[in-house]
Parts: structure tokens; C-alpha cells; sequence
């Protein structure tokens, strides 16, 4: 807000009002306006707006645009009815003592006066709340235009992802289709344990490379893929305590079946001769020959399984003490 000038006397507000140029006389009127309608002013500075309206006054013409633009600078919290109907009728007064208005025009010319300040007052208020509407409204479309614009660049990366994780299915199904025709074709001179290990160690890779891709897609989509009932997410992931098999049963039961058939290719391939037909007897050779060749395998699932148990173990020690911290 402005400051007035310091006015000891009459004397000082005339010669300011005599000696003034137009953009100080305007700088003052606005100030001693917004004074008016916040603060008590002093009968000085009353004197000095009657001084430069004194030619609206006599024609009746009030300043309503100015009014305006100064109740519209100040915060409407601040616009005390009380205090500027009381500087009001300063101004009225003043202009009566000095013979501008008669009291019949006094009342006439203040109530216009009032009037005028309650409605730029109520027009404000409107529209500063509009204005703060309008704001919020703006802020949440720009919210939901920043969300759009991350879902769509999510779309393009999602897209391309899945778009090749299903090509790596297709390419994986057909792939191991085309391997087992391979061996059906051959399997008339293909020896029987021969026969059962490739195609079940084909088969555990189709499995698991399809798994690895839903999973990809599960990670992607945040789409769960688990059979229980523990929910998606990475929440529910940390707090999920089922086994592998309460998991993914499909996973789980079709692995067992596929290594039961590879084991029983290392049995048949163990224990009787190369030829397809079952014979009874040992083989010595062939049995050392396909012992030999399981035990690396059987060494790797042993690691396989005892690192997946370490980490398991590790992860929900982990979680355990995250949770008694929280605590």
C-alpha cells in the first residue's frame, strides 16, 4: 500500500493540492482510497481527496472506475465496512463544511459512494473465486495431461517389449515343435533314453523360456501371473510366503513331470542295452557311460536348488527385521 504524504496542516494539504503535478495527484488520490477502506485516515488527507474531487463533487459525478481499481488491489479480507463508512462520513463533513454538498446531497452522493464500494467489493470476491476455481481445475487437468503423456510413452515401451517377448514365445513353441518333429522323424534309428532325455531337456527349456517371457510380461503389465491368492504388485510379492508350487502349480508339476521323464531316459539308458527294446541284464558300460553323464546335471540342480534356498532365506530374514524396525 502507498504511503500519504505528512501533512501537519491546511496549509500543507493546499500547496500540495496548488503546486502538485497530475502524476502525484493521482498517486495520492489512489493511496488515500485504499486507506480509506482499510484504516482510519485523518481529516488532513480527507481534505486533500475532497480537494481533488471538488469538480466531481459539485456536478454529483462520482470517480466509480477508480474506486474500483483500488478495491480491486487490495486483498477483500482487508476491506473493513465499519472503518471506511466511518472515514465516509469524514468525507461528508468535510464536503458540507466547505460548502460542496448541502446535507440533503451529502447523503445522496455517500450512499452512491457506499453502494459502489459494497459492489466492486462483492465483484472481487467473485471473481477471486472463480480465479482460485479456475486455478485448481487448471492444476488437475495438467495433472492428467502429465499422466496421459507418461501412460503413452509407457504404451510405446510396453508395446515394443510385449511385441517381443511373444515373439520369443512364438519363436521358443516353434522352435520346439520343429525339434520334436526332428526327433519323431528319427525315431526309429534314435535309441530310446537318448530319445526321452532330449526331448524332455527340450521340453524344460520351452517351459522355462515361455515362463521367463509371461513373467516379463507380468513385470511389464504389473498383471499377475501367480495362482495364489496373495495379489500383484511388488507389496505383495515381499509379503507373499507361498512355495513355488502353491505358486506357479502349472510351472511347478510340468518341470517335475519333464525331469521324471529325463531321469527315467538316464534309468532306461543305465540299466539296459542301447537298443530300444527293454532287455534284462546290465550293461556295464552303458551304465558308467550314462552315471557319468548325470552327475554333473544332478551336481547343477543340487546348486540350482541350494542358492534359490539361500536367497529365500536371506530375503525373508531381510524382511523380517525391515518389519521389527518399523515397529
Amino acid at each position: 500500500m502507498n504511503e500519504l504524504y505528512d501533512f501537519n496542516s491546511k496549509k500543507d494539504v493546499f500547496q500540495f493540492y496548488n503546486s502538485a503535478n497530475s502524476s502525484q495527484k493521482d498517486k495520492y488520490e489512489k493511496s488515500v482510497l485504499q486507506c480509506i477502506l482499510v484504516q482510519n485516515v485523518d481529516e488532513l488527507h480527507i481534505i486533500g481527496l475532497m480537494l481533488l474531487w471538488s469538480d466531481y463533487i459539485k456536478t454529483g459525478v462520482k470517480k466509480y472506475s477508480l474506486i474500483t481499481e483500488v478495491v480491486y488491489s487490495i486483498d477483500s479480507k482487508k476491506i473493513d465496512e465499519e472503518i471506511y463508512n466511518n472515514n465516509l462520513d469524514k468525507f461528508g463533513e468535510v464536503c458540507t463544511r466547505f460548502q460542496l454538498l448541502d446535507a440533503e446531497g451529502k447523503d445522496k452522493y455517500l450512499k452512491g459512494l457506499y453502494n459502489h464500494i459494497q459492489l466492486a467489493k462483492q465483484q472481487k470476491i467473485y471473481i477471486d473465486q472463480n480465479i482460485k476455481n479456475l486455478t485448481s481445475e487448471i492444476s488437475d487437468a495438467e495433472k492428467k495431461l502429465n499422466e496421459i503423456k507418461e501412460i503413452k510413452g509407457k504404451i510405446y515401451t510396453e508395446f515394443i517389449a510385449i511385441l517381443g517377448i511373444f515373439t520369443s514365445i512364438i519363436f521358443a513353441v516353434l522352435g520346439g515343435f520343429n525339434e520334436l518333429k526332428t526327433l519323431g522323424a528319427s525315431i526309429s534309428t534314435t535309441y530310446l533314453p537318448k530319445l526321452l532325455i532330449f526331448m524332455s531337456l527340450l521340453m524344460l527349456g520351452v517351459n522355462f523360456l515361455v515362463f521367463l517371457s509371461f513373467n516379463a510380461i507380468s513385470k511389464l503389465t504389473g498383471i499377475s501371473i501367480k495362482s495364489c491368492k496373495c495379489g500383484a504388485g511388488e507389496d505383495s510379492n515381499r509379503n507373499c510366503e507361498c512355495n513355488i508350487r502353491d505358486k506357479h502349480p502349472t510351472m511347478y508339476f510340468s518341470t517335475l513331470l519333464f525331469l521324471a521323464i529325463m531321469f527315467l531316459g538316464f534309468g532306461l539308458g543305465a540299466l539296459y542295452d542301447k537298443t530300444p527294446n527293454i532287455e534284462l541284464g546290465f550293461n556295464q558300460k552303458v551304465l558308467t557311460a550314462y552315471s557319468v553323464s548325470l552327475i554333473p546335471f544332478t551336481i547343477f540342480i543340487v546348486i540350482i536348488c541350494t542358492v534359490y534356498m539361500g536367497v529365500y532365506k536371506q530375503s525373508r530374514i531381510l524382511e523380517y527385521f525391515k518389519s521389527k524396525k518399523k515397529r
